[in-house]
């Protein structure tokens, strides 16, 4: 994948964020709102056929990125296109068409499904909304394929979501998000509420469907085990920002940001060493967000322009890193 991913241009784009920004207003006692900057002026590309991994520590945006490039969640500024075409400011009538192309796994399969909701019902309702389906044996026939392609039983279409284990109950989920042949998933966390080896298991699944059906994903996780086995590159954020964006080879061998750094080496491991970089202090909140660099109060190189002057993500070999160390 990353010679694929030295060639591509602009006609390789399939989705497309532009100074993505997402603000929230908190009441801070009865009259006083506080500004939360959740997302902030962020930029990226998705290629067509990649697995980008979206990766920081809890809070840092990344869900909000997620929802925001599917146009569930409203932008405060910036623009989204998909397949070439901007789709942020479209209405709720006019995104239907674009629907159907996106689809988002959530973290949580206990949550997501309908407990009153027969199997047949949860996965084949988009086929009857976008009418896909003539009948209701066409609609019995699609979901049965849909579940023997996430590695299920046709017979399970009659079941109700509690007589599933967890790992089941994800595959459901998969089954639905494919059910409208899209060409575009966000996993949100898919699989952080499972067992490790089940964990496994949705993962193979996914890299499986992704190359049977020409899939592109973003790969949402604070789980870096899990970004290093299916992504292809990789975003860091941190607290609203993009600190660096790497493919998966050059991110894991040469870490740039030393925010970046210190999440690497904390990653256990048999006979690793203490960490050489080691983080001080808590995330600051986004409601106080830090001047100048937004890591450089935890930072162990930070500078004094670190604390003046926010730095810009520019390009820094086959990386991309905000940190004034790389100007």
């Amino acid at each position: 994948m990353d010679s694929f991913l030295k060639t591509v241009d602009d006609t390789d784009v399939l989705v497309q964020a532009q100074n993505l920004n997402k603000t929230y207003y908190v009441r801070n006692g009865m009259f006083k709102k506080t500004r939360l900057c959740a997302v902030n002026n962020i930029s990226f590309d998705i290629y067509k056929g990649e697995t980008l991994g979206l990766v920081g520590e809890s809070g840092c945006g990344k869900s909000t990125t997620g929802f925001m490039l599917l146009s569930l969640l409203k932008l405060t500024s910036g623009k989204v296109f998909f397949e070439g075409e901007r789709i942020d400011n479209l209405s709720e009538k006019q995104l239907k068409q674009y629907r159907a192309k996106m689809q988002l796994i959530f973290q949580d399969p206990y949550a997501s499904l309908d407990p009153r909701l027969r199997i047949l019902n949860a996965v084949g309702e988009p086929l009857v909304i976008y009418h896909r389906v003539k009948n209701f044996n066409e609609k019995k026939e699609y979901v049965a394929e849909l579940l023997k392609a996430v590695g299920l039983q046709a017979d399970d279409m009659n079941k109700f979501p509690y007589e599933f284990s967890g790992g089941q109950r994800q595959r459901i989920c998969i089954a639905r998000a494919l059910a409208l042949q899209p060409s575009f998933i966000v996993a949100d966390e898919s699989v952080s509420a499972l067992d490790v080896s089940i964990q496994a298991q949705i993962l193979s699944l996914l890299i499986q469907i992704k190359k049977e059906q020409e899939l592109t994903y973003l790969f949402i996780s604070h789980d870096l085990a899990v970004i290093k086995y299916i992504c292809d590159r990789i975003i860091v954020m941190y607290l609203g920002k993009i600190v660096e964006i790497g493919s998966k080879k050059d991110l894991f061998s040469t870490p740039l940001h030393p925010y970046t750094q210190a999440l690497l080496e904390s990653v256990p491991s048999i006979g690793k060493k203490n960490a050489k970089t080691i983080l001080q202090g808590e995330v600051p909140s986004a409601l106080n967000p830090p001047s100048g660099c937004v890591f450089h109060t935890r930072c162990p190189h930070a500078t004094d322009r670190c604390r003046r002057e926010e730095p810009v993500l520019h390009e820094n070999g086959n990386q991309k890193v905000a940190c004034w160390l790389y100007t």
